[in-house]
């Protein structure tokens, strides 16, 4: 129950704080809202490279991330890229341990 905490709720809010919290706006300003975007979403992904190792979920993750930016971009609000990041992280969870 406490990894699943850690996994569903501390994860998505301290990584989206950095990701789309502090990196994406600097990202943005930089380069502009899409690319920033973008950008973001595959360092977000390539992040994830070490925990999994295999391409194809890490591309799921990088288009997660892009996502995630993308409601932050248009909300203008990272608790949404949080709220999203809790939802992607609680459906594979429920689906183990909801049997």
């Amino acid at each position: 129950f406490l990894w699943g905490t850690v996994l569903v709720l501390v994860g998505p809010l301290c990584e989206e704080l950095v990701f789309r919290g502090f990196i994406m706006p600097l990202v943005i300003r930089s380069v502009g809202a899409a690319v920033g975007i973008v950008v973001t979403g595959l360092l977000f992904g390539a992040m994830h490279l070490v925990q999994y190792k295999d391409w194809r979920v890490v591309f799921l993750i990088a288009t997660a991330g892009a996502a995630f930016g993308w409601r932050r971009y248009a909300t203008g609000s990272t608790v949404d890229a949080v709220l999203m990041h809790v939802g992607f992280n609680l459906a594979p969870f429920l689906a183990i341990f909801g049997r």
